[in-house]
């Protein structure tokens, strides 16, 4: 047996974990809205089946000794499947050996019941205090595995089998272990990831495509790149046809120039917020309030820009200016009557107050007695 059939070997049983491994990510998602407990059943039955298979693609590791990695995925179950699918995966993984028999039959379920627990502690564990770095952490698990394999090894009924086993596991067992532990550990590490942002993903484009407000994302050659559903019903063109819009093309008396000024501003940081026309299809133009945030990501620039129908306010501003206007007028109508009316007291008061005041003098005059008898009325005969 030479090292590189080792190797060929061990490639070979990776190669098919990890193909295997990639149906967790791609079956994960169908199972996400059924209960927790039919999801764990799911997972602990996916890697129990593909200990399974490794069961079925040994490597040989000395004459007449041969090895897998069955204890890998049984491991793995518990930190991304729960404690629940840890057992289950061991269950099926164990059931399975069992049937196969052989004299290394008790070691097998030993070190495949032994890896599920170790699975489901670790599933336990790791949801209350999660590892900062998974490498170091899959490295530990692998090690561990190895312990558990040595140890069942040890316990083989045949001694001198039992050294034979030892003596040749120690080095290519030892370090295949924790390398396929740290490799599919990471490969599911990725796939959760992925599986996290899909789904974030998928929540941000379901809130912004049910956002009341207009969000176009526009580049620097005034291109749109993508627009919301509000976006499509507010300018009256569909996504597909925004897409091939630049963004003058929407805007009354737009233009590259001004374009490029917004964009210059957005850059620079300098939020301004605007008022434009947006022409429709039909003709129709529509008033809107336009602001914007630049953006950059991975290399690329845009500028995220809400768009407000301001239509409702400025019939609202109108009609307030209206009724202003009128309320205006009114008042300087009531004023010119109270004016009017002051004008009308003064001038009957000062009209009435002249022949009073004479008669009030001769009235005081005669009561005095200060004035003389008064001469018969008409001329004398």
């Amino acid at each position: 047996m030479t090292l590189v059939q080792t190797l060929t070997g061990l490639a070979q049983n990776l190669a098919l974990l990890l193909s295997l491994t990639l149906l967790h990510g791609v079956i994960r998602p169908s199972a996400a809205r059924a209960p927790r407990f039919v999801r764990s059943s799911i997972s602990g039955a996916l890697f129990g089946l593909i200990a399974i298979a490794a069961m079925h693609t040994p490597f040989i590791i000395a004459p007449g000794i041969i090895a897998d990695a069955r204890v890998v995925p049984v491991l793995l179950a518990g930190p991304f499947g729960g404690a629940g699918a840890a057992l289950t995966a061991a269950s099926l993984a164990a059931g399975y050996r069992a049937w196969l028999g052989g004299t290394g039959g008790a070691a097998g379920i030993g070190t495949i019941v032994t890896a599920g627990l170790l699975g489901a502690g670790v599933a336990w564990w790791w949801r209350r205090h999660p590892p900062r770095r998974a490498a170091p952490a899959f490295v530990g698990l692998g090690a561990a595995l190895d312990a558990i394999v040595l140890v069942w090894a040890a316990a083989l009924p045949d001694r001198e089998v039992a050294q034979r086993v030892l003596t040749a596991a120690a080095l290519p067992v030892g370090l295949f272990l924790p390398f396929a532990t740290v490799v599919l550990g990471m490969l599911l590490v990725h796939e959760n990831r992925r599986h996290d942002e899909r789904e974030r993903l998928a929540l941000t484009q379901f809130a912004i495509d049910r956002a009341a407000e207009a969000l176009f994302w526009i580049d620097a050659e005034g291109r749109i790149v993508n627009a919301n559903a509000a976006a499509s019903r507010l300018s009256g063109y569909s996504r597909a046809e925004l897409a091939t819009k630049r963004v003058w093309d929407l805007e009354v008396d737009g233009s590259p120039e001004r374009w490029r000024v917004t964009w210059s501003d957005a850059r620079g940081g300098r939020r301004q917020v605007h008022e434009r026309w947006y022409r429709r299809p039909d003709g129709s133009e529509v008033p809107l309030e336009i602001s914007g945030d630049f953006v950059a990501h991975e290399g690329r620039e845009w500028i995220n820009v809400f768009a407000r129908d301001v239509t409702d306010r400025r019939r609202v501003e109108h009609e307030r200016a209206e009724h202003l206007a009128r309320e205006q007028a009114l008042r300087a109508r009531a004023e010119e009557a109270g004016m009017l009316k002051d004008q009308f007291l003064a001038t009957l008061s000062h009209e009435l107050r002249t022949p009073l005041t004479s008669i009030l003098a001769y009235a005081r005059l005669l009561r005095d007695g200060a004035l003389p008898a008064a001469a018969p009325a008409g001329p004398s005969t």
